[in-house]
């Protein structure tokens, strides 16, 4: 897997901190207007110090299809690159179907 580079080389010759396993998640959500961001994807990273930088250990990404009521808008698509197209088969709350104001 990748190695990363980074300017923090002295934090990672720190014993305590190279001794330990990094998680680093990241979520995309839909931004419905009127309530609160919905979560269509989910990552992440496990990293662990090797040498000088970080080395990734492993990666998990899945798309999350939202409630049948969320549409899947054009700002969305911009902001995430999630399209109606891409959770059309994802796993989501029992019975929900995908709408779209995106065609």
């Amino acid at each position: 897997m990748g190695r990363l580079k980074s300017e923090a080389a002295p934090l990672y010759r720190d014993a305590a901190f190279a001794r330990h396993t990094y998680l680093v998640t990241d979520f995309e959500p839909l931004t419905p207007a009127g309530r609160p961001a919905v979560p269509v994807e989910v990552a992440v990273l496990a990293l662990t110090v090797a040498g000088d930088g970080l080395s990734q250990m492993w990666s998990f990404e899945s798309l999350i299809a939202p409630p049948a009521e969320v549409p899947v808008t054009v700002a969305d698509v911009r902001m995430t690159g999630t399209t109606t197209a891409m959770l059309a088969t994802t796993a989501g709350p029992s019975g929900s179907r995908l709408s779209s104001s995106v065609g």
